[in-house]
């Protein structure tokens, strides 16, 4: 092995080190998935996560309906340290009629109105045991549409950590928004407690789908990084000059 080459190996190996202390890295599967609306693959078919919220009355009060778990989905069912319950609200706000469930066939959760004129709130609601949440700094979902029917401009997506708010997005344009990132405004160690709100517009056909907790790399991991590529790349430039001289 050619010294210089030698040299250059040690000198990125400590450089490494250094950064590694310099820059700490948070530590890797830092994320917590709340609900990815799949049916277990070995599970036999279930055609729908349970019957859906539907509500009819605009008096502001809202309809919930008990949602199925699979019980093979150990998304839900282990994470966080035990079961979870999970749970559809429906709320009318005007118009005829809103309701939202879960489809295992399209493994997506759905939230939508009968007709382009009816409004609504739409959430759903997880009950289980204690989740830290300390080491999260944003929450993650896609934002799909519901069988290729035009999402209408406006959406705004929630969520809530013990009926706290603790993220939320702008109003969302009429597309679909795949790993859509938004910040927590507080990450508390302990939650039982969490929701996830689509405060509806006129014609809403949305289908949220694996929402998750995550944490971000801080920016120290990434200049450590850009610094130990650099000084790579720099010490490779140079013994290429002293060989060509």
């Amino acid at each position: 092995m050619n010294k210089l080459n030698l040299l250059t190996k040690l000198a990125l190996a400590g450089v490494a080190s250094v950064a590694a202390l310099t820059f700490p890295i948070k530590a890797e599967a830092s994320s917590f998935i709340i609900d990815d609306f799949n049916r277990a693959p070995d599970s036999p078919t279930i055609p729908s996560a349970g019957p859906p919220a539907v509500d009819s009355t605009a008096n502001g009060e809202g309809v919930s309906s008990l949602s199925t778990i699979d019980i093979g989905n150990t998304v839900m069912n282990i994470l966080g340290g035990g079961p979870w319950s999970r749970e559809f609200y429906a709320d009318l706000l005007s118009g005829d009629e809103v309701q939202t469930f879960v489809c295992y066939g399209c493994q997506e959760g759905h939230a939508f109105s009968t007709t382009e004129s009816s409004n609504g709130i739409f959430e759903w609601r997880y009950t289980g045991s204690t989740l830290d949440a300390s080491e999260f700094d944003h929450f993650m979902v896609d934002y799909l549409d519901l069988a290729d029917q035009p999402i209408e401009p406006g959406g705004v997506i929630e969520l809530y950590f013990d009926g706290e708010l603790a993220a939320q997005s702008e109003p969302l344009p009429g597309e679909e928004q795949p790993s859509l990132m938004l910040p927590l405004l507080f990450s508390p160690d302990s939650v039982s407690n969490v929701t996830i709100r689509i405060n509806g517009v006129e014609g809403l056909n949305a289908s949220p789908d694996n929402a998750k907790l995550v944490a971000t790399p801080e920016p120290g991991t990434i200049l450590g990084l850009l610094a130990v590529g650099g000084l790579g790349l720099g010490l490779k430039r140079k013994n290429k000059v002293k060989k060509s001289s």
